[in-house]
């Protein structure tokens, strides 16, 4: 479902629009499955919750930190208010886990991790970069909150076919509650995010910042569903906020200008994905010449490793850069070749149209030289007679009674 489409806020609530949304000031956090109130966490305060979230998140398990995240975000609204600025944390928090469990349930094993499967978070980096997405913080500490489970191994097929038959009629069974069920945590993201981007609105300047974050998440959630324009708003949105409050080698910018070039290039409009990628390529250059003039106690082991980081993602951009003007040259190609299709089709067309009047020109032309030839040539009526005459005496009589009238008139001679 589309960003654009949630629900309508009734007459008695007060919308505030921001960048082409509408949002009404909330007394409830949306709901989700895996978020009701359990007796498990009942015994935890809100600060616990949080913190257990937060580590059920780094390791995948999804499903998990959204029970407790959306616990802790029922505990605070019931408190201050679903908008209040004092819930827009927990808010993020938890609308990234809903984000992130609807995408695990798209992968082949489905969403959350098994326990032995939770020291994969700490080969985040390695496997985004396989995968195609880049990772532009420099802090390992982040990259391993942000691990997901999509990028484990699907299942062998099943090699017998009458169960392969009996799992297909149930996939058929179940899909469409799974497409309804997916398509709800993306809603449930989309509203739980955009609740949190009204609190750090509220905040002012000081949470500016944060709503820009949050702006790249809701981004995110549309480039997920396939909403170019509407990621492409969002990015934009948090590029020109962080422009404003950040230096020029802040590697957030890169990260940002780098999402907001994969929407333009999913709407096939490479010219801007290219510029942004042009404007990931200069951040990161500033970033790479700011650490390089490091010198001394300076130049930590950090600072060495995160030299190399950039250095590694500048190549990958290059690489993406030509990519895209792969696709641009191969998008003018295909564009060319339909174009020309549509010009000879039109001609043939045209052709097949004129070619009949074409013939009646040229009889109409006949028809009037006809005319003429018989208007100046034309004798007196005198003179057709004489020609008249003339011409039946010059007729070859027939039978008996013509041959004895020719016989006659040439006695009288």
């Amino acid at each position: 479902m589309m960003a654009n489409d949630a629900p309508a806020p009734s007459d008695s609530t007060t919308d505030i629009q921001v960048k082409g949304k509408a949002v009404a000031d909330a007394t409830e956090i949306p709901a989700s499955a895996e978020s009701t109130e359990n007796a498990e966490y009942a015994h935890l305060s809100t600060d616990e919750l949080i913190a257990l979230g937060k580590k059920y998140s780094a390791t995948g398990d999804f499903e998990k930190a959204v029970e407790v995240l959306g616990c802790a975000s029922a505990k605070l609204a019931d408190v201050h208010g679903a908008d209040s600025p004092l819930c827009a944390d927990v808010l993020f928090l938890y609308g990234a886990a809903l984000f992130e469990n609807a995408v695990a349930k798209l992968s082949p094993l489905g969403g959350s991790v098994d326990a032995a499967n939770e020291d994969a978070a700490a080969d985040a980096t390695d496997a985004a970069k396989e995968s195609g997405r880049f990772v532009f913080e420099g802090d390992a500490d982040d990259l391993n909150e942000g691990a997901s489970s999509s990028s484990a191994a699907p299942a062998e097929p099943v090699a017998d076919a009458d169960n392969s038959n009996q799992e297909e009629e149930q996939d058929g069974e179940g899909g469409d509650a799974e497409d309804e069920e997916e398509g709800s945590d993306m809603q449930l993201a989309w509203e739980t995010l955009d609740l949190a981007r009204l609190g750090y609105q509220k905040m002012g300047t000081e949470g500016e910042l944060k709503m820009a974050d949050v702006l790249l998440a809701l981004g995110d959630v549309s480039l997920e569903q396939a909403q170019w324009a509407q990621a492409i708003e969002d990015f934009t949105a948090a590029i020109t906020i962080k422009s404003n409050r950040l230096s020029a080698d802040d590697r957030e910018l890169a990260e940002a200008n780098y999402k907001l070039s994969l929407a333009h290039e999913f709407a096939e409009d490479f010219d801007k994905a290219l510029e942004c990628q042009e404007t990931v390529m200069s951040v990161l250059n500033k970033k790479l010449a700011s650490l390089k003039d490091l010198q001394g106690e300076q130049l930590t082991d950090r600072v060495i490793q995160e030299t190399e980081d950039i250095e590694g993602l500048l190549a990958d951009i290059k690489s993406k850069i030509i990519d895209l003007n792969l696709q641009k040259s191969e998008a003018a190609k295909k564009a060319a070749a339909a174009a020309e299709e549509s010009n000879a089709s039109s001609t043939l067309a045209s052709t097949s149209t004129t070619a009949a009047p074409a013939v009646v020109n040229d009889i109409s032309g006949l028809v009037k030289s006809k005319k003429n030839v018989s208007n100046s040539t034309s004798p007196s009526k005198d003179a057709t007679s004489g020609l008249k005459r003339k011409a039946d005496e010059c007729e070859e009589p027939a039978g008996e009674e013509g041959a004895k009238k020719v016989k006659e008139g040439s006695d009288d001679n």
